[in-house]
């Protein structure tokens, strides 16, 4: 019996002098073993992170080119060296976008919004509202209770062609919203919208007059009205002083 519990122990203590040692200095998880040196020291991902593959892309690698004249023009060698030039790896369509596809996405846009605009919304699980498309797909644009409804995607009457009523090719804004992670990590102690290029049409604080004249001199968005001065706005054909004073208090607002 004394044997047996002497035994016991032996394998007990053994046992407990190789977790240690496996704890201390032993291999970890990569493979690889921590010095025994008191000291706290990092131990590697179990798996290394790539990036997703975007939808209907393809990655093109890295690479080096040479650019300028070839060995068989020989005049022209003397005066323009050879170089080598590289080019980043990036990103780019698999496959080139027809009209038939550009139409589609056009017309996607059209239907969206004039959804909107005739009430066609459901409330999603998460709060936010969503187009029907149920019934956005059984728009009857030749209708003339659907041009009325629409009548904010129409053209203005002084430019109607013989009053004909037409869309707006101005109007049909596809929406989207991208955040500038660089310049945010630039510039920390600004506000987060002021880094959200997000469509200023979305954006509660500006008439649909203000919103015409700035699309037109291409600031569309909350980054594109910070990045443009008070003074540089100014200088927009048709912007007097009750415009400026809605787009000041709008960017006091935003703090942008």
């Amino acid at each position: 019996m004394t044997n047996r519990t002497l035994l016991l122990t032996a394998f007990a203590a053994a046992t407990m002098i190789a977790s240690s040692c496996s704890m201390l200095g032993g291999k970890n998880k990569a493979g690889g073993s921590l010095p025994n040196d008191g000291q706290l020291h990092g131990v590697s991902p179990d798996a290394k992170w790539t990036p997703t593959r975007p939808f209907g892309m393809v990655y093109v690698p890295p690479g080096t080119f040479h650019m300028g004249p070839s060995d068989e023009d020989v005049n022209y060698s003397f005066t323009a060296r050879n170089k080598s030039v590289s080019i980043s790896g990036f990103w780019m369509d698999a496959t080139e976008v027809t009209n038939n596809e550009y139409r589609q996405f056009t017309n996607w846009v059209r239907d969206s919004i004039a959804a909107k605009l005739m009430g066609f919304i459901k409330t999603g699980p998460d709060g936010n509202e969503y187009v029907d498309w149920t019934k956005a797909k059984n728009i009857k644009w030749g209708d003339k209770s659907t041009i009325e409804k629409i009548d904010a995607m129409i053209v203005t009457p002084d430019n109607r062609i013989f009053g004909k009523k037409e869309l707006d090719a101005k109007k049909i804004v596809f929406h989207s919203e991208v955040f500038d992670y660089k310049a945010a990590a630039q510039n920390r102690e600004a506000e987060r919208n002021a880094f959200l290029a997000k469509s200023l049409k979305d954006v509660e604080g500006l008439s649909v007059a203000v919103l015409n004249k700035l699309s037109g001199a291409g600031i569309t968005t909350l980054r594109d009205l910070k990045s443009n001065s008070m003074k540089k706005i100014d200088d927009i054909p048709g912007i007097g002083d009750v415009y400026m004073k809605e787009i000041k208090d709008f960017k006091n607002k935003h703090s942008l």
